[in-house]
């Protein structure tokens, strides 16, 4: 895109749940951006929103938004069954896309937006994996990358907490149509983060199962067709060996570690999004300071800022990336139905 020196136009669609992260931090950044409209169904919602944020062209439906705007990016906020329209209307238009993930809720529809993207390679389509934009997990990748040599084996947890009184998924997470459930709707944080550090997945071996949902708190959480539990091993193009363990929590808080082995003997470590310990042997060589969890949700709307103005994306997940992540977690719960590993693409 046309380098853009002054503040950028951005237009929001959808106002519940994440769209306050993004909504804050572009407040954050003054006059870097122009948050110049919204688009959101629920009226009582949008008129509280807007008025909280000051947005005064406000939409009740994004497409309707984006005809009737002068916008350089919008941010995708409403729940996946409904990206794919906005996502092509966006690009169509030249418009920037930072969108939520998942890309899509099934691998047609996922293929159908790449297709798209890659039609129009000068506007950028970014995603929203936040581990990827964590600094403890970049700080992670620039040990390996310049030290401790490549991924040998990985091995990772993911809980979604659905305590109410601590937080709990949106309405809408629970029908697995909507959302695609536990594997494609929350599981890709880790899995686009394991495959940008160990590479592609060749292979895929998947198990879920329904454990805890019959203890969940609200009737219309029990009756979700989603897993609650799944393990996933992958076998990566670079030789790289993962476990993850992908759960709903309840009660209790979130859970999120990674472990990993290194070709040059090293092991790093982030227990719960949060803390970095770097190892060799018994030495401990770094550790890490606690950040906030959920920080790299900010750090990748700032990447997409400097997109639009026409810096470089950095280390943000691309739809390439997400379409590979929903490819990964549809490729497991296919190996779950068959008890056979997948095999995704042929090694060399």
């Amino acid at each position: 895109m046309m380098e853009k020196p002054g503040a950028v136009r951005v237009g929001i669609i959808g106002l519940g749940g994440i769209a306050r992260t993004h909504l804050e931090q572009c407040r954050a950044m003054g006059d870097h951006v122009i948050l110049q409209a919204a688009a959101e169904a629920d009226a009582g919602r949008r008129r509280q929103v807007c008025s909280e944020y000051g947005i005064t062209h406000c939409y009740d439906d994004g497409i309707s938004m984006m005809d009737q705007e002068e916008l350089d990016g919008v941010i995708i906020c409403v729940p996946p069954f409904l990206r794919e329209p906005l996502i092509r209307c966006a690009v169509e238009k030249g418009i920037g896309v930072l969108c939520e993930k998942p890309l899509a809720t099934g691998l047609e529809e996922g293929r159908r937006i790449l297709d798209i993207c890659r039609a129009h390679p000068e506007v950028p389509v970014l995603l929203n994996f936040k581990m990827r934009q964590g600094g403890n997990f970049q700080r992670a990748k620039q040990w390996m990358d310049k030290e401790a040599g490549r991924p040998t084996a990985i091995l990772a947890r993911y809980a979604l907490v659905t305590d109410p009184d601590i937080w709990a998924p949106p309405r809408w997470f629970w029908d697995i149509k909507a959302s695609g459930g536990l594997l494609i709707e929350n599981a890709g944080h880790m899995i686009d983060y394991i495959m940008w550090i160990a590479g592609k997945a060749d292979m895929i071996w998947g198990y879920t199962k329904q454990k805890s949902i019959a203890s969940l708190p609200e009737d219309y959480m029990r009756k979700s067709q989603t897993e609650d539990h799944a393990v996933i091993v992958m076998e990566h193009e670079g030789g790289c060996t993962t476990t993850f363990v992908n759960t709903i929590c309840y009660p209790g808080n979130r859970d999120g570690s990674i472990e990993i082995a290194t070709s040059r003997g090293y092991f790093l470590e982030i227990s719960e999004c949060v803390r970095l310990r770097i190892r060799k042997g018994e030495e401990i060589l770094a550790e890490y300071e606690e950040e906030p969890y959920g920080i790299g949700d900010g750090y990748t709307l700032k990447q997409f800022i400097e997109v639009l103005k026409g810096g470089e994306k950095g280390w943000a997940a691309t739809a390439e990336d997400g379409y590979l992540a929903l490819e990964a977690a549809v490729r497991a719960r296919e190996s779950a139905r068959t008890g056979n590993w997948v095999h995704i693409r042929e090694k060399g």
